[in-house]
């Protein structure tokens, strides 16, 4: 159970369109070998070696995805090949990542999709248009979204007021009720309509649940549409490796005898928070499939899971602290820390006071806390400051490359 990725609706974005154009900051992550850093407010690419391969000329500049990497000349978008070749000319006001062959792109407002040629796959004709998912894409065309194909053909006639991506052969979307409110549904890559829009939210099916919302609670539903886990979370995330993490709202007060009480707001009887002073906790804990918990939700908050541990974190301040759950949920190391991240590649930064270092799955630290930021390894290499200096570090703690 390596590299498990779970994350709240609420907290992370999961339009999962990867539209994102070039990227912003001191320097970026080693992607497909190369990283893009700042000389002299010129934006180029380091090796993994920490050599300049593409000189710094670019305004922006933006990770490596199957081989290229949009940047910016001249206020213009483009797309760049891995010698720094420009294979498309920087003409666009936006350009995403290719995925399938495609990017999409927006030029004076309208959106379509290029291919690797810098040819017009889809033509810009769109209101918003995302990125390639399970081989469809979606597009906005007067107020209402639909689905094309790679080729521009239309999936079915069926419009929606919003809609998601596709994940495992089906998709959320959104029609408009007689009411005006939005009822969310799923379709399936025949275009029909499979789940009947019935809920007041829904994201995408992992590992055959998908998050729905029944007025103002969260649970899930099963790939028939049957509610398998009754609501009763703030917010919810996707399943991975057959767990989830939760929200759940608590209410806090006091009785006539002055006693705190803390109960779970869907148990408690409507009305009755506006008889007590009371205020509202969120915590957050795991479930698994069937919906059983598996770790209470007594914590401020839990990031991702990733290789078998989940960062939390806990108390008040100023005694609030950080730690890391196991694939159990359980506390994992007796230290704790004053922040932490999820693990990237078997490291999890960590700061203790004002420094930052990083620990291995062991608790133990790998490289001893040292830095003024620090960043997850991605293809074996960190971005740390160092004072106000930014560069690289390899899992030995050494620089490869440094401002």
């Amino acid at each position: 159970m390596r590299n498990r990725f779970v994350f709240l609706l609420g907290l992370i974005v999961l339009s999962v369109s990867c539209s994102q154009g070039p990227n912003h900051g001191p320097a970026g992550h080693f992607s497909e070998g190369l990283a893009y850093v700042n000389v002299n407010g010129a934006w180029g690419y380091i090796n993994t070696s920490g050599e300049m391969v593409i000189e710094p000329r670019f305004e922006q500049a933006g990770d490596f995805v199957n081989g290229y990497a949009t940047v910016m000349l001249g206020g213009q978008v483009g797309v760049i090949d891995q010698t720094g070749n420009l294979v498309i000319e920087n003409r666009y006001d936006f350009i995403g990542p290719f995925s399938g062959g495609i990017a999409v792109y927006s030029f004076e407002d309208n959106w379509g999709y290029l291919n690797t040629a810098g040819r017009v796959a889809i033509e810009a004709r769109y209101d918003s248009a995302a990125t390639l998912s399970e081989g469809l894409v979606r597009v906005k065309d007067n107020d209402v979204w639909y689905y094309l194909w790679p080729t521009g053909e239309r999936l079915c006639d069926l419009t929606f007021a919003t809609a998601r991506d596709f994940h495992e052969g089906r998709a959320a979307i959104a029609v408009m009720s007689d009411d005006d409110e939005l009822l969310w549904g799923f379709i399936n890559y025949r275009g029909e309509m499979e789940i009947e829009p019935a809920f007041d939210g829904a994201f995408c099916f992992s590992q055959d649940r998908a998050p729905v919302k029944i007025d103002d609670l969260w649970g899930y539903i099963d790939n028939t549409g049957n509610v398998v886990i009754s609501p009763r979370y703030s917010d919810i995330g996707m399943f991975t490796d057959s767990i989830a993490i939760v929200q759940m709202d608590y209410l806090e007060y006091e009785d006539d005898n002055g006693q705190v009480i803390t109960r779970p707001v869907p148990d408690v009887a409507e009305g009755f928070a506006e008889t007590v002073e009371a205020h509202i906790l969120k915590r957050f804990g795991i479930i698994n499939s069937q919906g059983s918990i598996i770790t209470e939700p007594t914590y401020d908050l839990v990031l991702s899971y990733s290789n078998d541990f989940a960062a939390f974190r806990s108390g008040t301040f100023p005694d609030r602290f950080w730690g890391f759950l196991d694939a159990a949920g359980n506390v994992a190391f007796d230290t704790t820390f004053d922040y932490a991240t999820s693990f990237s590649e078997d490291l999890a930064a960590v700061k203790i006071g004002e420094e930052w270092g990083y620990i291995n799955m062991n608790g133990e630290f790998a490289i001893e806390p040292q830095f003024s930021f620090a960043g997850p390894f991605h293809e074996g290499f960190a971005r740390v400051q160092d004072g106000l200096k930014w560069g690289f570090i390899n899992k030995d703690g050494e620089f490869i490359w440094k401002e």
